[in-house]
């Protein structure tokens, strides 16, 4: 094992602690009930609460590594996202990525730009593209296999 760099974080003062994982899953659920009265809540509630298990899950692991650097890629991604430029002559290619995958890094500039520039803000992509992923997959179950192996798809 190479150790490629060392990273030592000190804080002044105490940490605000992000919000209880019991009350944002609560938030969530109380969101997807709103919906409700658009479609069938046979068809909803069960997707909902698939969506909501898995944003529990998510923001539980979000909570633990708040405070931790990022990881060698996400830092690699934050920086070719401050570094593009969209508005120039090289425009969406003047980040100078190579390999990397340009639309992620488009994504992480638009969520920048409206969010503020911060690490946790990096980490809510993933987040939230990871839920999205929930979604699709019991939406392309749900055709092709039908409503309950599309639900334990997702």
């Amino acid at each position: 094992m190479v150790v490629q760099y060392f990273e030592s974080r000190l804080f002044a003062e105490p940490l605000p602690a992000p919000p209880s994982l019991p009350a944002m899953a609560l938030a969530v659920f109380a969101l997807g009930m709103c919906l409700l009265p658009l479609g069938s809540w046979r068809r909803l509630l069960p997707v909902w609460a698939v969506l909501t298990l898995g944003f529990a899950l998510r923001y539980y692991a979000l909570t633990q590594v708040v405070f931790l650097p990022l990881d060698w890629d996400a830092a690699g991604y934050h920086r070719l996202a401050q570094q593009m430029a969209l508005f120039r002559d090289s425009g969406f290619f003047s980040a100078r990525f190579g390999d990397r995958e340009p639309l992620f890094v488009l994504v992480v500039k638009a969520v920048l730009w409206f969010l503020g520039d911060s690490e946790t803000h990096v980490r809510l992509v993933s987040f939230f593209g990871s839920l999205t992923v929930i979604l699709l997959t019991y939406r392309v179950g749900r055709r092709m296999f039908g409503d309950r192996l599309g639900l334990l798809g997702a």
